[in-house]
């Protein structure tokens, strides 16, 4: 009751146009996942309670099932709060070889409360991957907008544009860090590519006025496929769906790349675990899509 008191008063007045607004967001999607491609994948979802977060991931029909899905990061316990649980943040489907994650991580904000909860998500996920890095444990996938540029090479075109941005501050880049470390865990993109200088986000343009011009060509690495060291060698390769454009053109957003986001796509390929693995593949191009916003 506490957290509901916080929250903005219910426009009473709208709420008929808001169910409307849901009955035909509901009715598009399931359309759309009726017809193909998308009808050649089964759906998971984790969707927020209330206003917009959500997390998915379409998986191609003929793969296994997934042996346990879970949508918080909580390990035995129950949380006090809601930022892992009813927020549409996280979605970890475990199969027989590794366990796969998808995960909107909060913005970092520009106010204390906002600080707040971004320390707290990060403190949990830390335990998370720590956890699954013990002896014995699957090895980790994790994907998705994981809102925060981890190098001064993640963001252009030039860091100074950055300092005390969400997603750069220093708090935050030193926490992913440890996340990283204690988790086992490595960055495929930085780990294939070195220090090419690659953005996922793109800022919109226009949006900063003749004083915030500069932003207009704003971007920022804020998507990521996190991987335990160990499935490294399975890694064939990684890319965005704007590494083979220019700096030009990628920064125009475009809709092959974009699909009408800020955000482009991110691609993962792994090689076969083995010979069964190998036939499956060719049968299965695409078998993994995934959706954070």
């Amino acid at each position: 009751k506490g957290r509901e008191a916080e929250r903005e008063p219910w426009d009473h007045t709208r709420m008929g146009d808001r169910e409307a607004q849901y009955a035909a967001d509901k009715a598009f999607m399931e359309n759309l996942l009726s017809r193909a491609p998308f009808n050649e994948y089964d759906a998971y979802w984790c969707l927020c309670s209330s206003k917009h977060h959500g997390v998915g991931v379409l998986v191609k029909r003929g793969i296994k099932p997934p042996i346990s899905i879970s949508r918080t990061l909580t390990i035995g316990q129950t949380t006090s709060d809601d930022i892992d649980t009813t927020e549409g943040r996280v979605l970890i489907l475990e199969y027989e070889r590794f366990v796969f994650m998808n995960s909107y991580v909060p913005n970092n904000g520009a106010k204390p409360d906002r600080w707040e909860r971004r320390r707290l998500w990060d403190a949990r996920m830390e335990a998370f991957v720590k956890h699954h890095n013990a002896p014995g444990r699957k090895p980790l996938i994790w994907c998705g907008d994981l809102n925060v540029a981890h190098r001064e090479v993640d963001v252009g075109p030039q860091p100074e544009m950055f300092v005390h941005t969400a997603g750069f501050t220093v708090p935050e880049r030193q926490r992913f860090g440890q996340i990283l470390l204690k988790g086992g865990l490595v960055d495929v993109y930085r780990a294939l590519h070195g220090d090419r200088q690659a953005f996922t986000w793109r800022s919109h343009l226009g949006s900063g006025g003749p004083i915030r011009a500069a932003y207009d060509w704003a971007g920022m690495r804020l998507d990521y496929f996190i991987a335990s060291a160990s499935l490294m060698p399975r890694v064939k390769s990684i890319r965005l769906s704007t590494d083979s454009m220019v700096e030009e053109f990628a920064r125009l957003r475009p809709v092959t790349c974009f699909f009408g986001s800020d955000h482009c796509a991110l691609f993962l390929t792994l090689h076969p675990h083995d010979a069964s693995d190998a036939s499956e593949a060719k049968e299965h191009a695409k078998d993994v899509i995934c959706i954070s916003d």
